[in-house]
């Protein structure tokens, strides 16, 4: 499927905005009785949001699922099956991370670590887990947004010093976007 060269973004929610928009566009000054004032607000000037918020057409989803894998004790190992490259010319964005430890106890001490490339990712490094005894404990970060460039691979690695085993998983959701719908969508072409 080739995507087309112009995009009619109309069906995007939000992508038209009012006649007029405060702040928007060149405003410059104009003559009046009580001297230079800026002139008022360019009609029809579409506002861009970032262009991560939504799928954008050509968009495709993408899904991880790394299930009931066991976090060894004292020891930092690689989430198994939890591994993303985007690929060239596309964008991805991850916004939904589900974090599922089966039977904690008081002492539990994990924390799990988002990659790219091997690094951690900045705000995303350190995620911990409260201890608590249940049966289960699930974490949804819902509406979270991280931006990965082409060519960039998306792992996990989890670290457990409590020195005890505990079986967990981790789930991701987003999608990944053609560069070129994004170049459009920012460069302001009308939509």
């Amino acid at each position: 499927m080739s995507i087309p060269i112009r995009l009619d973004w109309s069906h995007v929610p939000g992508a038209i905005d009012p006649p007029t928009v405060d702040g928007v566009g060149q405003r410059g000054l104009v003559e009046t009785p009580h001297g230079p004032a800026l002139a008022p607000p360019p009609k029809g000037q579409p506002i861009v949001f970032p262009w991560w918020q939504w799928e954008m057409p050509g968009s495709s989803d993408w899904e991880l699922n790394a299930l009931n894998f066991t976090a060894a004790a004292s020891v930092t190992t690689a989430v198994p099956g939890f591994s993303l490259v985007i690929s060239k010319g596309n964008v991805g964005v991850l916004t939904l991370l589900t974090v599922t430890v089966l039977n904690p106890t008081t002492t539990l001490d994990l924390r799990f670590r988002l990659m790219l490339d091997g690094g951690p990712v900045v705000g995303w490094s350190n995620i911990y887990l409260p201890p608590l005894s249940a049966t289960a404990f699930v974490k949804d970060y819902n509406g979270i947004v991280l931006r990965m460039s082409e060519n960039q691979t998306l792992t996990a690695v989890v670290t457990e010093a409590s020195g005890a085993p505990y079986v967990c998983s981790l789930q991701a959701r987003g999608w990944t976007t053609p560069k070129n719908v994004v170049q459009q969508f920012m460069s302001g072409i009308p939509y």
